[in-house]
């Protein structure tokens, strides 16, 4: 049996009244408001950390998906967060595969998600 583990970036630092005060929504919710520059870029790296340590653990594969999957996903694209971690599990030896999931670079014609790609 193969076992892969899959990892989505969630922001976890919305407030506590998040539910009250905003719908759930990624379209509607005030970016600015909600998020800490610093705490985004913390998000980033325990999502990284979390498929390294999958990785390590022995996974047969790790998964990778992009924000459309969930309403708190917030990687812009799969194939960057995949770039990073080949590199990484390259690097100490660990043969893993990778698994992207959802849309990539290649198949994107819209200005802001190319956009939001470089902002990563």
């Amino acid at each position: 049996m193969k076992v892969e583990y899959l990892q989505q970036f969630t922001y976890r630092d919305l407030p506590d009244d998040f539910s009250t005060r905003f719908p759930e929504s990624v379209v509607s919710n005030p970016y600015a408001e909600l998020v800490d520059p610093d705490r985004m870029r913390a998000t980033f790296r325990h999502g990284l950390d979390e498929l390294m340590h999958a990785a390590r653990a022995g996974f047969d594969a790790i998964a990778v998906t992009e924000h459309g999957a969930a309403n708190y996903d917030v990687s812009p694209n799969p194939d960057l967060t995949a770039a990073a971690v080949a590199y990484a599990t390259e690097a100490e030896g660990i043969e893993v595969a990778i698994h992207v999931i959802g849309r990539t670079l290649g198949k994107t014609r819209e200005p802001l998600r190319v956009a939001a790609e470089y902002a990563v």
